[in-house]
């Protein structure tokens, strides 16, 4: 099988060259088709991902949010820790809505080889909403709603006299053994999932419950094979933003220098000094953990006396890049992850959506 990468503008593909039917649309293959992936070509298909987050289309929108909501929670969000718990949720409301289209528009890319637009994702986000962010929520919630009878109804008997401790203990004991092991195991096997999950919410039908259980049986159907690409992809993920904060390090040590370099005429025992004073300011200024680890680098010490303020704004520029570019990264990992392991459990090539304007769908050209 010709493993081509069609994101990167192979000739063959996992899905947009798999074979087509008379009618155009790529032809139904099952699972015990010799031109399904082998192990090897999947698990580089999952590291080649971080090729998709150089397309401009998907990195500088992610530039721009993160930028954004870098000056909402350092700029304008006040110190506080009602506010601050009220800004995460709404960054975190942001971010997941923005993970559809991303996903959307790589897995189209990387099923088809063609290019979706803006305004069709975002179609995507507004027909799947319901599926994008209740279907990862599906797996906390049924355990919540599973233990509560358990806990409450340890409670209320607790409260009976005499007897309230003896019945509390054998309700946590029988019956409570086994819904603590049943929601036990939809954790354990759905929070796992949940970058299926999320992947199945945008490409899938508006349904939470069947965004839900795609990502869990696709895990606990291929359970060593997910986390086989899931490594793989983490891997080139880590090389792809090691490269690119490589690329946008340069970019901005040139701009700083650059301010340098305009000031009338000085000899470098002057210049440099300062100039190096900037390049430590920057590395602490790019922030480069934000949001995980914000403030990971020291941002403490006096500006330059000629870039401080070329240097801070370039060492943001920089760092948002990165967070924007890992973020990417790991939204396309998903979209390949999810479409490959479709592809071998049920025999859907990733080629085989509907047109970007019927939204995404699964069915056999008749």
């Amino acid at each position: 099988m010709n493993s081509a990468d069609p994101a990167a503008g192979g000739s063959g593909s996992y899905g947009a060259e798999a074979g087509s039917t008379a009618c155009g649309e790529p032809r139904r293959m099952t699972a015990d088709r010799e031109d399904l992936p082998t192990y090897a070509e999947a698990a580089a298909a999952a590291f080649r991902s971080p090729r998709q987050a150089w397309s401009p289309g998907l990195l500088l929108p992610a530039w721009i949010l993160s930028l954004i909501l870098w000056a909402f929670w350092e700029k304008v969000l006040p110190s506080g820790d009602l506010l601050r718990a009220g800004g995460a949720g709404i960054s975190i409301l942001v971010l997941w809505a923005f993970s559809c289209p991303i996903i959307a528009m790589a897995s189209w890319h990387f099923g088809r080889g063609e290019k979706m637009a803006w305004s069709d994702s975002l179609a995507i986000l507004r027909s799947r909403w319901v599926a994008v962010f209740g279907g990862p929520l599906f797996a906390p919630t049924a355990a919540l709603v599973i233990a509560a009878p358990l806990l409450g109804g340890a409670f209320a008997l607790g409260t009976i006299p005499w007897a309230g401790k003896f019945l509390a203990a054998a309700w946590i004991i029988l019956p409570g053994m086994v819904l603590a092991l049943l929601a036990a195991g939809i954790l354990l096997l759905g929070i796992p999932a949940l970058p299926l999950i999320l992947a199945a919410g945008c490409l899938e039908g508006p349904f939470l419950f069947d965004a839900a259980s795609r990502g869990m049986s696709y895990l606990r159907s291929r359970p060593l094979k997910f986390l086989a690409l899931l490594a793989s992809g983490i891997l080139g993920s880590a090389m792809g933003a090691a490269v690119f904060a490589l690329f946008a390090a340069t970019v901005a040590g040139l701009g700083i220098l650059a301010a340098h370099l305009a000031v009338p005429a000085a000899a470098p025992a002057q210049w440099l000094p300062a100039l190096l004073q900037d390049l430590r300011l920057a590395l602490g200024a790019s922030d480069i953990g934000w949001p995980i680890l914000p403030g990971i680098l020291s941002r403490a010490g006096p500006e330059g006396a000629a870039g401080g303020g070329a240097a801070v704004l370039a060492a943001v520029l920089a760092g948002r890049g990165l967070t924007a570019f890992a973020a990417v990264c790991l939204l396309c990992l998903c979209a390949r992850i999810y479409l490959l392991l479709r592809w071998e459990i049920d025999g859907e090539p990733p080629g085989s959506q509907l047109k970007a304007r019927e939204g995404f769908g699964w069915r056999e050209c008749k």
